[in-house]
Protein backbone atom coordinates (compact mmCIF):
# COMPACT_ATOMS: atom_id res chain seq x y z
CA UNK A 1 0.00 0.00 0.00
CA UNK A 2 2.85 2.38 0.64
CA UNK A 3 4.79 1.83 -2.44
CA UNK A 4 1.67 2.44 -4.40
CA UNK A 5 0.87 5.42 -2.61
CA UNK A 6 4.25 6.78 -3.43
CA UNK A 7 3.54 5.28 -7.34
CA UNK A 8 0.62 8.23 -7.01
CA UNK A 9 2.82 10.74 -6.00
CA UNK A 10 5.58 10.17 -8.83
CA UNK A 11 4.10 9.79 -11.91
CA UNK A 12 6.13 10.81 -14.94
CA UNK A 13 4.28 13.77 -16.00
CA UNK A 14 4.67 15.59 -12.73
CA UNK A 15 8.15 14.48 -12.80
CA UNK A 16 9.03 16.14 -15.83
CA UNK A 17 7.42 19.38 -14.75
CA UNK A 18 9.22 19.51 -11.80
CA UNK A 19 12.33 19.25 -13.70
CA UNK A 20 10.97 22.07 -16.24
CA UNK A 21 10.44 24.45 -13.26
CA UNK A 22 13.54 23.40 -11.45
CA UNK A 23 15.82 23.97 -14.98
CA UNK A 24 13.91 27.60 -15.53
CA UNK A 25 14.70 28.49 -11.99
CA UNK A 26 17.93 27.72 -12.01
CA UNK A 27 19.02 29.27 -15.36
CA UNK A 28 17.23 32.25 -13.87
CA UNK A 29 17.66 32.79 -10.21
CA UNK A 30 20.14 30.43 -9.00
CA UNK A 31 22.86 30.95 -11.55
CA UNK A 32 23.76 34.57 -11.32
CA UNK A 33 23.99 33.96 -7.88
CA UNK A 34 26.90 31.67 -8.74
CA UNK A 35 28.83 33.38 -11.51
CA UNK A 36 28.46 36.56 -9.03
CA UNK A 37 31.07 35.05 -6.20
CA UNK A 38 32.84 32.49 -9.19
CA UNK A 39 36.84 33.33 -9.55
CA UNK A 40 37.79 32.14 -12.91
CA UNK A 41 40.74 34.27 -12.75
CA UNK A 42 42.41 35.49 -9.65
CA UNK A 43 43.59 39.13 -9.99
CA UNK A 44 41.66 39.83 -12.91
CA UNK A 45 38.70 42.54 -10.88
CA UNK A 46 38.14 43.70 -7.55
CA UNK A 47 36.33 40.46 -6.18
CA UNK A 48 38.70 38.14 -7.57
CA UNK A 49 41.62 40.03 -6.21
CA UNK A 50 40.34 40.22 -2.65
CA UNK A 51 40.04 36.57 -2.55
CA UNK A 52 43.26 35.56 -4.07
CA UNK A 53 44.93 38.33 -0.83
CA UNK A 54 41.99 37.02 1.21
CA UNK A 55 43.30 33.29 0.91
CA UNK A 56 46.85 34.08 1.16
CA UNK A 57 46.31 35.72 4.58
CA UNK A 58 44.33 32.51 5.78
CA UNK A 59 47.26 30.90 4.60
CA UNK A 60 50.02 32.11 6.33
CA UNK A 61 47.97 33.46 9.58
CA UNK A 62 44.91 31.32 9.98
CA UNK A 63 41.35 32.46 9.94
CA UNK A 64 41.60 35.47 12.14
CA UNK A 65 44.12 38.28 12.35
CA UNK A 66 45.86 39.58 15.36
CA UNK A 67 47.09 43.28 15.58
CA UNK A 68 50.32 41.78 15.99
CA UNK A 69 50.21 40.26 12.86
CA UNK A 70 48.62 42.67 11.26
CA UNK A 71 51.95 44.69 11.66
CA UNK A 72 53.26 42.01 9.46
CA UNK A 73 51.02 42.97 6.83
CA UNK A 74 51.42 46.36 6.73
CA UNK A 75 55.35 45.42 6.31
CA UNK A 76 54.75 43.19 3.62
CA UNK A 77 52.21 45.98 2.19
CA UNK A 78 55.65 48.58 2.54
CA UNK A 79 58.04 46.09 1.64
CA UNK A 80 56.26 45.02 -1.84
CA UNK A 81 56.48 48.63 -2.92
CA UNK A 82 59.53 49.38 -1.88
CA UNK A 83 60.81 48.58 -5.24
CA UNK A 84 58.94 51.74 -6.29
CA UNK A 85 61.62 53.66 -4.93
CA UNK A 86 63.12 54.15 -8.46
CA UNK A 87 60.31 55.14 -10.34
CA UNK A 88 59.39 57.61 -7.99
CA UNK A 89 62.85 59.06 -8.44
CA UNK A 90 62.72 59.25 -12.17
CA UNK A 91 58.56 59.73 -13.10
CA UNK A 92 58.37 63.43 -13.19
CA UNK A 93 54.95 63.37 -11.99
CA UNK A 94 56.05 62.07 -8.52
CA UNK A 95 58.40 65.76 -8.25
CA UNK A 96 54.95 67.50 -9.32
CA UNK A 97 53.03 66.75 -6.27
CA UNK A 98 55.95 66.92 -4.10
CA UNK A 99 56.63 63.09 -3.71
CA UNK A 100 60.17 62.66 -3.59
CA UNK A 101 60.92 59.51 -1.57
CA UNK A 102 59.20 56.41 -1.35
CA UNK A 103 58.67 57.47 2.68
CA UNK A 104 56.80 60.67 0.95
CA UNK A 105 54.85 58.19 -1.19
CA UNK A 106 53.36 56.31 2.01
CA UNK A 107 52.81 59.69 3.68
CA UNK A 108 50.94 60.79 0.73
CA UNK A 109 49.14 57.84 0.88
CA UNK A 110 47.96 57.72 4.44
CA UNK A 111 46.80 61.55 4.35
CA UNK A 112 44.38 60.52 1.51
CA UNK A 113 43.27 57.48 3.79
CA UNK A 114 42.37 59.43 6.43
CA UNK A 115 40.83 62.14 4.17
CA UNK A 116 42.83 65.33 4.63
CA UNK A 117 42.54 68.46 2.55
CA UNK A 118 44.73 68.86 -0.34
CA UNK A 119 45.40 65.07 -1.09
CA UNK A 120 43.82 63.87 -3.78
CA UNK A 121 43.14 60.09 -4.54
CA UNK A 122 43.17 60.38 -8.28
CA UNK A 123 46.57 61.40 -7.78
CA UNK A 124 47.93 58.51 -5.39
CA UNK A 125 45.56 56.41 -7.57
CA UNK A 126 47.78 57.40 -11.01
CA UNK A 127 51.27 57.43 -8.47
CA UNK A 128 50.46 54.28 -7.26
CA UNK A 129 49.62 52.88 -10.73
CA UNK A 130 52.74 54.45 -11.82
CA UNK A 131 54.79 52.05 -8.67
CA UNK A 132 52.80 49.04 -9.81
CA UNK A 133 53.52 49.17 -13.30
CA UNK A 134 57.21 48.57 -12.11
CA UNK A 135 56.65 45.90 -9.63
CA UNK A 136 55.48 42.15 -9.11
CA UNK A 137 51.85 43.20 -8.84
CA UNK A 138 49.37 44.86 -10.36
CA UNK A 139 47.48 48.30 -9.10
CA UNK A 140 44.27 46.07 -8.37
CA UNK A 141 46.32 44.16 -5.95
CA UNK A 142 47.49 47.49 -4.30
CA UNK A 143 43.98 48.52 -4.18
CA UNK A 144 42.20 45.51 -2.60
CA UNK A 145 45.01 45.24 -0.36
CA UNK A 146 44.66 48.65 1.07
CA UNK A 147 40.97 48.12 0.82
CA UNK A 148 41.54 45.12 3.44
CA UNK A 149 43.69 46.99 5.70
CA UNK A 150 41.34 50.03 5.74
CA UNK A 151 38.28 47.56 6.42
CA UNK A 152 40.43 45.67 9.38
CA UNK A 153 41.36 49.09 11.37
CA UNK A 154 37.90 50.29 10.80
CA UNK A 155 36.08 47.42 11.41
CA UNK A 156 33.69 47.85 14.50
CA UNK A 157 33.09 51.40 13.72
CA UNK A 158 31.62 50.44 10.69
CA UNK A 159 29.69 47.92 12.02
CA UNK A 160 28.95 50.09 14.79
CA UNK A 161 27.92 52.92 12.52
CA UNK A 162 25.67 50.99 10.00
CA UNK A 163 24.27 49.56 13.60
CA UNK A 164 23.09 53.15 14.67
CA UNK A 165 21.69 53.93 11.46
CA UNK A 166 19.76 51.04 10.25
CA UNK A 167 18.19 49.69 13.78
CA UNK A 168 16.24 51.14 16.22
CA UNK A 169 14.69 50.10 19.66
CA UNK A 170 15.57 46.51 21.13
CA UNK A 171 17.28 45.16 17.97
CA UNK A 172 19.74 48.57 18.24
CA UNK A 173 20.44 47.78 21.97
CA UNK A 174 21.06 44.07 21.57
CA UNK A 175 23.42 44.29 18.18
CA UNK A 176 25.31 46.63 20.12
CA UNK A 177 25.81 44.21 23.20
CA UNK A 178 26.70 41.53 21.32
CA UNK A 179 29.34 43.82 19.10
CA UNK A 180 30.91 44.52 22.39
CA UNK A 181 30.87 41.03 23.08
CA UNK A 182 32.21 39.49 20.07
CA UNK A 183 35.15 42.67 20.12
CA UNK A 184 36.36 41.29 23.44
CA UNK A 185 36.32 37.06 22.13
CA UNK A 186 37.56 38.27 18.40
CA UNK A 187 39.03 41.33 17.98
CA UNK A 188 38.50 42.75 14.41
CA UNK A 189 36.57 38.83 13.74
CA UNK A 190 37.85 36.73 10.80
CA UNK A 191 38.53 36.67 7.15
CA UNK A 192 35.58 35.85 5.73
CA UNK A 193 34.43 37.86 2.57
CA UNK A 194 31.11 39.99 2.63
CA UNK A 195 30.18 38.17 -0.58
CA UNK A 196 30.24 34.85 0.11
CA UNK A 197 27.81 35.10 2.71
CA UNK A 198 25.58 37.17 1.70
CA UNK A 199 25.03 36.04 -1.71
CA UNK A 200 25.32 32.56 -0.17
CA UNK A 201 22.31 33.84 1.76
CA UNK A 202 20.04 35.21 -1.07
CA UNK A 203 21.36 32.09 -2.84
CA UNK A 204 19.63 29.51 -0.42
CA UNK A 205 16.61 31.91 -0.15
CA UNK A 206 15.54 31.54 -3.88
CA UNK A 207 16.05 27.76 -3.22
CA UNK A 208 13.48 28.15 -0.52
CA UNK A 209 10.80 29.74 -3.24
CA UNK A 210 11.54 26.67 -5.47
CA UNK A 211 10.82 24.18 -2.69
CA UNK A 212 7.85 26.23 -1.96
CA UNK A 213 6.83 25.82 -5.47
CA UNK A 214 7.52 22.32 -5.74
CA UNK A 215 5.76 21.81 -2.58
CA UNK A 216 2.88 22.29 -4.22
CA UNK A 217 3.32 19.54 -6.87
CA UNK A 218 4.31 16.62 -4.52
CA UNK A 219 1.76 17.18 -1.21
CA UNK A 220 -1.62 17.97 -3.13
CA UNK A 221 -2.55 16.15 -5.95
CA UNK A 222 -2.72 12.56 -4.22
CA UNK A 223 -5.69 13.47 -1.69
CA UNK A 224 -7.36 15.87 -3.76
CA UNK A 225 -7.48 12.85 -6.65
CA UNK A 226 -9.11 11.05 -4.08
CA UNK A 227 -11.82 12.99 -3.24
CA UNK A 228 -12.45 13.88 -6.64
CA UNK A 229 -12.96 10.29 -7.69
CA UNK A 230 -14.81 9.21 -4.27
CA UNK A 231 -12.88 6.51 -3.11
CA UNK A 232 -12.14 8.19 0.01
CA UNK A 233 -15.34 6.45 1.64
CA UNK A 234 -14.61 3.03 0.14
CA UNK A 235 -11.02 3.21 1.51
CA UNK A 236 -12.29 4.16 5.00
CA UNK A 237 -14.58 0.72 4.54
CA UNK A 238 -12.27 -1.80 5.78
CA UNK A 239 -9.79 -1.85 8.67
CA UNK A 240 -7.01 -1.60 6.87
CA UNK A 241 -8.61 1.08 4.22
CA UNK A 242 -8.64 3.44 7.40
CA UNK A 243 -4.96 3.22 7.94
CA UNK A 244 -4.71 5.00 4.72
CA UNK A 245 -4.12 8.90 5.83
CA UNK A 246 -1.53 7.87 7.94
CA UNK A 247 -0.10 5.95 4.75
CA UNK A 248 -0.90 8.86 2.72
CA UNK A 249 0.61 11.25 5.03
CA UNK A 250 3.96 9.22 5.33
CA UNK A 251 4.44 8.77 1.51
CA UNK A 252 3.95 12.24 1.05
CA UNK A 253 6.52 12.99 3.87
CA UNK A 254 9.24 11.41 2.96
CA UNK A 255 8.91 12.21 -1.11
CA UNK A 256 8.48 15.76 0.35
CA UNK A 257 11.77 15.21 2.91
CA UNK A 258 14.28 12.92 0.75
CA UNK A 259 12.95 15.38 -2.14
CA UNK A 260 13.87 18.53 -0.76
CA UNK A 261 16.92 17.06 1.30
CA UNK A 262 17.99 16.30 -2.33
CA UNK A 263 17.66 20.18 -3.69
CA UNK A 264 19.66 21.38 -0.69
CA UNK A 265 22.13 18.99 -1.12
CA UNK A 266 22.81 18.81 -4.50
CA UNK A 267 22.87 23.06 -4.76
CA UNK A 268 24.73 23.50 -1.88
CA UNK A 269 27.65 20.92 -3.40
CA UNK A 270 26.93 23.21 -6.46
CA UNK A 271 27.94 26.46 -4.47
CA UNK A 272 30.70 25.01 -3.27
CA UNK A 273 32.38 25.18 -6.65
CA UNK A 274 32.91 28.71 -6.29
CA UNK A 275 35.31 28.08 -4.17
CA UNK A 276 33.74 29.26 -0.63
CA UNK A 277 34.41 25.97 1.22
CA UNK A 278 37.64 27.39 1.73
CA UNK A 279 36.34 29.74 4.30
CA UNK A 280 34.10 27.14 5.83
CA UNK A 281 36.42 27.67 9.40
CA UNK A 282 35.58 31.48 9.59
CA UNK A 283 33.80 32.85 11.98
CA UNK A 284 30.54 34.82 10.47
CA UNK A 285 31.98 38.20 12.54
CA UNK A 286 34.33 39.30 10.21
CA UNK A 287 35.80 42.52 9.67
CA UNK A 288 34.74 42.56 6.19
CA UNK A 289 31.16 42.60 7.26
CA UNK A 290 29.32 45.34 8.07
CA UNK A 291 26.51 43.44 9.41
CA UNK A 292 26.76 42.29 13.03
CA UNK A 293 25.70 38.21 14.01
CA UNK A 294 23.14 37.62 16.30
CA UNK A 295 25.34 34.83 17.98
CA UNK A 296 28.75 34.58 18.32
CA UNK A 297 30.95 31.88 17.26
CA UNK A 298 28.89 30.48 14.34
CA UNK A 299 30.86 29.19 11.48
CA UNK A 300 30.33 30.17 7.81
CA UNK A 301 30.30 26.22 7.36
CA UNK A 302 28.06 26.00 9.99
CA UNK A 303 26.05 29.00 8.79
CA UNK A 304 25.06 27.11 5.47
CA UNK A 305 24.38 24.20 7.89
CA UNK A 306 22.00 26.32 9.03
CA UNK A 307 20.34 27.69 6.31
CA UNK A 308 19.81 24.48 4.95
CA UNK A 309 17.79 23.38 8.34
CA UNK A 310 15.82 26.36 8.37
CA UNK A 311 14.52 25.60 4.76
CA UNK A 312 14.13 22.12 5.53
CA UNK A 313 11.97 22.64 8.52
CA UNK A 314 9.96 25.23 6.72
CA UNK A 315 9.05 23.07 3.40
CA UNK A 316 8.30 20.20 5.31
CA UNK A 317 5.81 22.30 7.58
CA UNK A 318 4.08 23.79 4.67
CA UNK A 319 3.96 20.35 3.08
CA UNK A 320 2.03 18.92 5.99
CA UNK A 321 -0.24 22.08 5.71
CA UNK A 322 -1.05 21.75 2.29
CA UNK A 323 -1.71 17.90 2.36
CA UNK A 324 -4.36 18.71 5.00
CA UNK A 325 -6.36 21.53 2.85
CA UNK A 326 -6.17 18.76 0.06
CA UNK A 327 -7.32 16.26 2.13
CA UNK A 328 -10.27 18.63 2.57
CA UNK A 329 -10.83 19.24 -0.97
CA UNK A 330 -13.21 17.83 -3.71
CA UNK A 331 -11.52 19.38 -6.97
CA UNK A 332 -8.60 20.66 -8.10
CA UNK A 333 -10.18 24.84 -7.87
CA UNK A 334 -10.86 23.81 -3.94
CA UNK A 335 -7.74 22.95 -3.05
CA UNK A 336 -6.00 25.75 -5.41
CA UNK A 337 -8.06 28.44 -3.63
CA UNK A 338 -7.25 26.54 -0.17
CA UNK A 339 -3.32 25.63 -0.34
CA UNK A 340 -1.90 29.03 -2.61
CA UNK A 341 -2.71 30.85 0.42
CA UNK A 342 -0.32 28.54 2.30
CA UNK A 343 2.53 28.54 -0.50
CA UNK A 344 1.98 32.70 -0.63
CA UNK A 345 2.59 32.53 3.55
CA UNK A 346 5.45 29.83 2.89
CA UNK A 347 7.06 32.11 0.04
CA UNK A 348 6.96 35.35 2.73
CA UNK A 349 8.70 32.92 5.37
CA UNK A 350 11.64 31.67 2.94
CA UNK A 351 12.56 35.87 1.98
CA UNK A 352 12.27 36.51 5.62
CA UNK A 353 15.16 34.39 5.46
CA UNK A 354 17.23 37.43 4.29
CA UNK A 355 20.24 38.10 6.17
CA UNK A 356 19.11 34.92 9.04
CA UNK A 357 21.08 35.47 12.01
CA UNK A 358 22.79 38.61 11.65
CA UNK A 359 20.98 41.82 13.50
CA UNK A 360 19.62 43.48 9.79
CA UNK A 361 17.31 40.64 9.44
CA UNK A 362 13.53 41.66 9.20
CA UNK A 363 12.55 39.50 12.13
CA UNK A 364 15.01 40.80 14.46
CA UNK A 365 14.81 43.95 13.16
CA UNK A 366 11.41 44.30 14.30
CA UNK A 367 11.71 42.31 17.97
CA UNK A 368 15.29 41.90 18.53
CA UNK A 369 15.16 38.55 19.95
CA UNK A 370 18.51 36.58 19.24
CA UNK A 371 17.16 33.53 17.07
CA UNK A 372 13.72 34.57 15.71
CA UNK A 373 14.33 33.48 12.91
CA UNK A 374 13.87 29.77 14.10
CA UNK A 375 9.91 30.55 15.77
CA UNK A 376 8.17 30.64 13.30
CA UNK A 377 9.98 28.05 11.30
CA UNK A 378 9.65 26.07 14.03
CA UNK A 379 5.79 26.70 14.37
CA UNK A 380 4.80 25.97 11.07
CA UNK A 381 6.72 22.97 11.04
CA UNK A 382 5.00 21.29 14.16
CA UNK A 383 1.72 22.93 12.61
CA UNK A 384 1.84 20.90 9.65
CA UNK A 385 2.45 17.44 11.64
CA UNK A 386 -0.41 18.45 14.35
CA UNK A 387 -2.99 19.07 11.81
CA UNK A 388 -2.43 15.71 10.24
CA UNK A 389 -2.16 13.94 13.32
CA UNK A 390 -5.83 15.05 14.21
CA UNK A 391 -7.20 14.83 10.52
CA UNK A 392 -5.99 11.36 10.97
CA UNK A 393 -7.52 10.82 14.60
CA UNK A 394 -10.73 12.48 13.41
CA UNK A 395 -11.51 10.45 10.14
CA UNK A 396 -10.03 7.08 11.68
CA UNK A 397 -12.58 7.22 14.82
CA UNK A 398 -15.86 8.70 12.65
CA UNK A 399 -15.41 5.11 10.80
CA UNK A 400 -15.44 2.76 13.29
Amino acid sequence: MFIQELKKIWKKERILLMLLIVFAFTATFLLPRLRSVTVTHEGEDAFGTRIEITRDWISRYGEEITLQEFEQIKQRYAESLSAGQAVISTEPYFAENQVFTYDDYLAYMQNVLNGADGYSYETFKKMRDLISANTEYSAMYYQEYERLMQNYENSIERKENANEMKLSGRAKETAASILGILQQEKGQGSLLPEEFVFYANRYFVNISVLCMILTLLIAAPVMVNDNGSNIRQGQYSSKTGRKIYRVQYLSMLLSLSAFTAAILIGYFLLWRTTGADDFFHCSIFSFQIMQIPTFAGIEYGKYMDTMILLIFLLINGIGGMVFYLSGTSHNYIEMLMKTLPVIFVGILLSLSLEDALFNENLFFRITGIRGIEFIPVSFIFVAGILMNLRSHHTQYKRQL
